[in-house]
């Protein structure tokens, strides 16, 4: 006989009801990691700071328009996006209330903060807690069916949907904060899913804010689901009105961690000054990671001196430097970022997004000429750029540059700078050799005509590098690039124009060349036809002193080297000047001192009556008048009457292509404006010669 025991219940007693418990348990679950503990970690934005966030086009259609569901927010490490997301959940988007957010910041940094099902565990935990009706029985009958619930994505993003289709005149907002820093299995899970939901037909009262570094993989599996029209706010982008509103933004946050570090600290004036100063020097922050990192270090050192802050604000702390390891560590792509990086360091001035894909197209010197380069697309390319290095790099104004000035300290540290002129020597030579080849003036011809010769002289190439024979085609004095050159008018040297290869490759120091054609004809004693100088005199007045070496016998020690191979010293161009007034003339002390310890003369005048002993006396520089005290010999000096005289330092400011701290002397403002200046040059030259100041002083009102 067998006896039910509900049979046994007393008519007047209802049925034990487990339901709580069962929500209890599940809630309990589902409550697997401190989440609000994790966003309460991430400080709170300054006053006045994210505003203009708020008011960008995008994020007010993402907000109000219930067909916007998805909106993806990129930063570079350090802009705040951490610090919005937390606003944004704090503050704006709980100001409605028909509007329930929940949340999760991922962190690479944690295990527990890098997977996905904690992450959905918190956002559903965070809706039962606001809205306890969505805990249906339905979702409670799937969770006892399901022993893995709680460790199932898709049990727990079908839950998240069921619920959030049941609610009535309201919407839930989930914020994901960093999801780059989710493991990748699982973030790959979350962008499917997300767009999923935004390419469904009816997609309920349910919206996702995505935040993260600006990454290519990410946007490409998200435009692989729905498309190239997702919305998206890059914090740290090209657009100028961004770029200056985070600095603003970072300015604020500086502003006030200074004063409430002075304040707890006691500095005194002094010492709050130098903190400020030490952050608002340079061009304006693009990052708050470096000052978070040296402020942190100043509010633990309570005994701080104001030297102590000023060497710490412009130094690379250590604390500063392993934060920059652990960013280069992870680079998905080393080599292709060293590249990068190494053009960023030895550029002369932030490269444009153009002229650095053509840069790198060139570098692995597998293309011919510039009519097969593969270049990507620039959109392409931009994203490739922050993907490998947005963690040091930063695109402004379609420039890209280093993202704060201690990223560049860290990375001159860490690479070898001669590799880094090596990698952009190497890209501007091949870049020219195809200008030389097709006459198409490529985004980067401009930058490597300008600049090739000053990195292949840091570069320092070994004899038989592989790029010399290049460098050797571009020193033929029919170079096209020399032409170019001759055209920008910001050049301040004059160029061979009909002299030869060794010539050329003298006036831009390029010593593995110079070196290479010394024993071929014509030999270094040759003169162009426009100047009349010789390949020593071009190093001597450019001021390469390794070149000019080359050309001295006292300097050489290779026994292959004949004598007769040495061009003399005292070769004088068309004006009658040596070598050596030409070093003097550029103040090159260096260059003058190794031409005069060779035997170089000193008495000889040039067309003007001058001579380098008094183009030395002269001189603007104190260490080339310090010349005069080292030498060995006297030098003869003419009609010293006139050595302190004004004319006579103004004349020889003429001489001198008019040296920058004279030519603001009215009187050489009257002498560069006046017409026949060779003229009146040699007739001011002989008037102060002969002490004849009335003479000068009339041509200076003429």
């Amino acid at each position: 006989m067998i006896i039910c025991l509900q049979d046994l219940t007393r008519p007047d007693e209802a049925p034990y009801d487990r339901t709580p418990d069962k929500k209890n348990e599940l809630m309990r679950q589902l409550d697997k990691v401190p989440y609000q503990d994790q966003k309460n970690r991430i400080p709170d934005r300054t006053l006045g700071t994210c505003s203009w966030f708020l008011d960008h086009p995008i994020f007010q259609e993402w907000q109000w328009d219930p067909l916007s569901p998805l909106l993806w927010v990129t930063a570079d490490p350090g802009c705040g996006k951490s610090v919005l997301a937390k606003f944004l959940i704090d503050d704006t988007l709980k100001s409605f209330q028909s509007r329930i957010v929940c949340y999760f910041f991922f962190d690479g940094k944690s295990s527990e903060q890098q997977s996905i099902t904690n992450a959905l565990c918190s956002v559903l935990h965070q809706l039962f807690q606001q809205e306890e009706d969505l805990l249906s029985d339905a979702i409670l009958q799937d969770y006892l069916r399901h022993a893995n619930f709680t460790s199932s994505v898709t049990q727990l993003w079908n839950t998240l949907i069921t619920a959030a289709e049941s609610l009535i005149n309201k919407e839930v907002v989930c914020v994901f904060d960093a999801i780059d820093e989710c493991e990748q299995h699982g973030r790959k899970r979350l962008i499917e899913e997300v767009c999923r939901f935004f390419n469904r037909n009816e997609r309920g009262p349910l919206k996702f804010l995505l935040t993260s570094r600006p990454w290519g993989e990410i946007r490409h599996e998200i435009e692989s689901q729905i498309g190239d029209h997702l919305p998206s706010i890059h914090l740290q982008g090209d657009a100028d009105t961004v770029v200056q509103s985070i600095s603003v933004d970072i300015a604020q946050v500086i502003g006030k961690r200074v004063r409430g570090i002075s304040k707890r600290l006691r500095f005194n004036e002094e010492e709050e000054e130098a903190l400020l100063h030490g952050f608002t020097k340079g061009k304006p922050h693009r990052t708050y990671l470096w000052t978070k990192l040296i402020l942190d270090m100043v509010e633990r050192n309570p005994d701080i001196t104001k030297s102590q802050i000023e060497q710490m604000t412009s130094e690379l702390p250590q604390p500063v430097q392993k934060a920059y390891e652990r960013m280069l560590y992870e680079i998905p792509d080393p080599d292709r970022a060293n590249g990068i990086l190494h053009i960023i360091l030895a550029a002369t001035r932030p490269l444009s997004v153009d002229e650095m894909r053509h840069a790198l197209n060139v570098i692995d010197g597998h293309h011919h000429s510039s009519h097969n380069l593969e270049l990507k697309t620039k959109a392409w390319f931009c994203e490739r750029v922050r993907e490998l290095c947005g963690l040091f790099l930063t695109i402004v104004d379609d420039h890209i540059d280093i993202l704060h000035e201690s990223g560049r300290m860290f990375l001159e540290q860490r690479f070898s700078v001669q590799d880094a002129h090596r990698t952009l020597a190497e890209a501007c030579i091949r870049h020219l050799l195809f200008f030389e080849d097709s006459d198409i003036e490529a985004p980067f011809v401009e930058y490597s005509v300008r600049n090739w010769t000053m990195h292949a002289q840091k570069a320092d190439f070994e004899a038989g590098h592989e790029i010399i024979p290049s460098m050797l085609r571009l020193c033929d004095p029919r170079a096209k690039w020399l032409c170019l050159l001759r055209f920008h008018s910001h050049t301040n040297i004059a160029i061979p124009e009909d002299g030869n290869s060794l010539m050329v490759a003298s006036c831009f120091g390029l010593t593995m060349v110079v070196n290479l054609l010394l024993n071929q004809k014509p030999p270094p004693s040759a003169r162009d036809k426009t100047y009349g100088r010789t390949a020593l005199s071009w190093a001597a007045g450019n001021g390469f002193d390794e070149t000019i070496q080359l050309f001295l016998p006292s300097m050489v020690c290779h026994l292959w080297r004949p004598f007769s191979t040495f061009p003399s010293i005292e070769l004088s161009d068309h004006e009658n000047r040596t070598p050596l007034m030409h070093a003097v003339l550029n103040d090159h002390v260096l260059v003058a001192k190794r031409l005069l310890d060779a035997g170089a003369s000193t008495n000889a005048t040039d067309k003007y009556g001058m001579s380098a002993a008094e183009y030395i006396t002269y001189s603007t520089s104190d260490e080339m008048r310090g010349l005069l005290s080292i030498q060995s010999k006297s030098f003869v000096t003419r009609n010293t009457p006139w050595k302190l005289s004004n004319s006579g330092r103004i004349c020889r400011a003429w001489y001198t292509s008019f040296s920058s701290a004279l030519v603001q002397h009215v009187g050489m403002m009257k002498l560069r404006s006046s017409p026949h200046t060779q003229d009146r040059l040699q007739t001011a030259a002989w008037a102060v010669r002969n002490g004849h100041d009335d003479i000068f002083n009339l041509l200076l009102t003429r």
